[in-house]
């Protein structure tokens, strides 16, 4: 198997926050905890969890925008903290990232063109720049025309078309899409989700793609990695986990995907309870949620291990869903 174009080695990032009174400790939240992740070179790697899971935090420490508390992230074999200027100015040309905000990742002062073509001065990419511009309009399916006109002239699906196709310009081999059509109208999701397939083929990139929808996952991802209270909960081939999820938090999000039923839209039904990060958690970070938690559970986090079965899934579970299934019925 040849070598991860990206990978996150045992990283953690932890936050001190403020204190509660004038004595005490600083209470740190812990964003990520000791994680490690491989992308392997050409594969869509998709990152699910609810909000204050770690995802965005975890991107931006793939993408060398912020630093692990511990833990190293490595690009083609080499570790991108403590780059030096130019060192960094390079990785920048090999990762982009998408946002999952055009309104606010767009400057408003500045016009397409010049929006879309300042990676490319800023990074000293060499070439022509206005054909790239072209091309790259081309390609994210916007009128050439565009280019003279400013991000407020266009709606929410348009400025995220423009949002990718910055990302594009210094010819990157690793885009990182931060949920990338949360903030879009549910008519154009499906649309900007098959334009960045498109464009994984046409440009031959690896993408990691962040998101809080199983669904959305499903649809364009090879592998999937689910997150947890800033830890891995598990990891697999997508169908596969669709199929069969292993850890009961994978099931919690499939079953709380919308679905028709008589013909009515039934809500998800996931419960409104933020991951708990702040502080040292002894045990499972879902075991206050889950249905077949056991006192190990509350006393020793698990580990994420490869399955027995198959070894290119692997879930961080004492119990395993696998086990209840083959054992008719659920422990308590």
């Amino acid at each position: 198997m040849s070598s991860p174009i990206l990978e996150a080695r045992a990283v953690t990032r932890s936050f001190r926050l403020p204190r509660n009174g004038l004595f005490g400790a600083k209470p740190v939240l812990h964003a990520v905890r000791e994680v490690t992740i491989e992308v392997a070179e050409g594969e869509t790697l998709g990152i699910v969890g609810e909000s204050g899971s770690g995802k965005t935090t975890l991107a931006h420490m793939l993408m060398g925008l912020d630093k692990p508390t511990s833990g190293a992230v490595h690009f083609r074999g080499n570790p991108i903290g403590g780059l030096s200027k130019s060192g960094l100015r390079e990785l920048r040309g090999s990762m982009q990232i998408i946002f999952q905000d055009p309104n606010a990742s767009l400057d408003p002062r500045l016009k397409v063109g010049a929006i879309i073509t300042e990676p490319l001065r800023s990074l000293h990419v060499p070439g022509d720049h206005q054909t790239r511009l072209l091309e790259l309009m081309d390609a994210v399916g916007l009128s050439r025309t565009a280019v003279e006109r400013y991000p407020h002239e266009f709606s929410g699906g348009q400025r995220q078309r423009i949002a990718i196709a910055r990302a594009l310009a210094p010819h990157p081999k690793v885009l990182i899409a931060d949920e990338p059509v949360s903030a879009l109208d549910v008519s154009v999701r499906a649309k900007t989700l098959n334009l960045l397939q498109d464009l994984k083929e046409q440009f031959d990139l690896t993408v990691v793609m962040i998101s809080h929808d199983l669904s959305v996952m499903h649809h364009v991802c090879d592998r999937v990695a689910v997150m947890y209270a800033g830890r891995m909960m598990e990891v697999g081939p997508v169908e596969e986990l669709y199929d069969c999820p292993e850890h009961p938090y994978t099931q919690t999000l499939l079953d709380a995907i919308p679905r028709l039923h008589g013909g009515k839209l039934v809500p998800d039904d996931l419960a409104d309870t933020p991951p708990q990060t702040i502080g040292e958690a002894l045990g499972c970070s879902f075991a206050d949620r889950c249905t077949l938690v056991e006192t190990r559970c509350r006393e020793q986090a698990p580990s994420l291990t490869p399955l027995e079965s198959n070894p290119s899934r692997a879930a961080a579970c004492h119990v395993g869903l696998a086990a209840t299934r083959s054992s008719g019925g659920n422990k308590t």
